[in-house]
């Protein structure tokens, strides 16, 4: 009787371990499945503007310029699988978007890690804002 009451004890825990070795098996598969994933991460600095003078302006192509900021922005790909760029909706593309009072001047791709990804930005029809467009962007890059 002691030795059956020990097979079953022995049976259970194999069993529960085997149970929890196939939980952290499918848990380790879907994280490691998960796909591509934009990320962006920006910063700015203030150049000038503010409590200027009177007879200072600033002027970009001609125009009057109240304030003048340059903002850094990276965005990548923290997935872990490539995201294609036909993938985006093409009516919806990623865009960076400033507020309502504030004009983007000028918008440039400053470095990619890659020239191949094909990495751009473009104008759209409202003057905050600047759409981001690629052929495709790797993991992690």
């Amino acid at each position: 009787m002691e030795t059956l009451a020990q097979f079953v004890n022995a049976t259970w825990l194999s069993s529960l371990i085997g149970l929890i070795a196939i939980l952290i098996s499918y848990t380790l598969y879907r994280a490691s499945r998960r796909g591509g994933e934009p990320a962006v991460a920006q910063d700015g600095d203030r150049l000038l503007g503010g409590e200027l003078p009177s007879n200072v302006e600033i002027l970009f192509s001609g125009r009057h310029v109240p304030r003048l900021t340059r903002s850094r922005v990276v965005f990548w790909n923290r997935g872990s699988k490539t995201i294609p760029g036909e993938d985006i909706v093409q009516k919806d593309h990623p865009r960076m978007v400033v507020g309502e009072d504030a004009e983007i001047l000028s918008a440039r791709v400053v470095k990619t890690t890659r020239q191949v990804i094909g990495f751009r930005v473009g104008t759209t029809e409202k003057k905050n804002s600047v759409s981001i467009a690629f052929d495709y962007l790797d993991p992690g890059r």
